[in-house]
């Protein structure tokens, strides 16, 4: 009986052990995949940290030209100030000085900006850049002029004239600069950042016009 029993049990025990038996498979082309999209995963992950530093400097970059055509403005306006007596109070030097301080707001909005919109940075780098040397050239320019030995050169009214055509001038191409970053990043907010890459925006275009064709071609049918 106990040999029976026994039997038995052993019997039961193997029939359990089979009803939680799990077979085990390999996949080698499972496996492929899965190995390379970890790889993609990883190259993504790589890339978007690349992207944020680019970002991150570009921004830093933008900052520091901010920075400088700010430090320029203010010589600008000191520069025309202690300039010389007889031209303080003409309208010239009034609109000259109007237009300064519209590059001051002009440059504060944009520093906001892309504070708050990092990301376009890197779109508006070129024409931060181009801003700089323009206050820089401008800059130089009322430099060589106060520096000059001639003394009485300002004092001629036709000197003087071309002197604030000049001065008031490259002010007012600078503020067009500054505020197209300004109007760039406005308007920028309103479309999709991956239409601002070219080549993105192109396939874009592209993929609209065939869309648009097998639109028109369905219709005849």
């Amino acid at each position: 009986m106990k040999k029976f029993l026994a039997a038995s049990f052993f019997l039961m025990s193997i029939y359990g052990f089979s009803q939680n038996y799990v077979t085990m498979y390999y996949n080698p082309d499972f496996y492929a995949q899965v190995t390379a999209n970890h790889g993609v995963r990883i190259a993504s992950e790589s890339h978007i940290r690349n992207k944020y530093e680019s970002i991150k400097d570009k921004y830093e970059e933008v900052n520091q030209k901010v920075a400088q055509i700010l430090v320029i403005r203010q010589q600008l306006h000191s520069y025309l100030t202690n300039v010389n007596s007889l031209i303080a109070n003409g309208q010239q030097l009034k609109r000259i000085y109007a237009d300064l301080q519209l590059l001051l707001s002009h440059v504060g909005e944009m520093s906001q900006l892309a504070g708050q919109y990092p990301e376009y940075a890197i779109f508006c780098t070129p024409t931060a850049n181009k801003a700089y040397f323009k206050a820089l050239e401008c800059q130089q320019y009322l430099t060589s002029l106060i520096l000059k030995e001639d003394s009485g050169y300002l004092i001629d009214m036709h000197n003087r004239t071309l002197f604030l055509a000049k001065v008031q001038g490259e002010i007012r191409d600078l503020n067009l600069l500054i505020y197209s970053v300004v109007l760039f990043i406005k308007n920028a907010k309103s479309i999709p950042y991956w239409r601002h890459i070219p080549n993105m925006n192109l396939y874009y275009t592209m993929d609209k016009e065939l869309i648009k064709q097998i639109l028109q071609q369905a219709s005849w049918l």
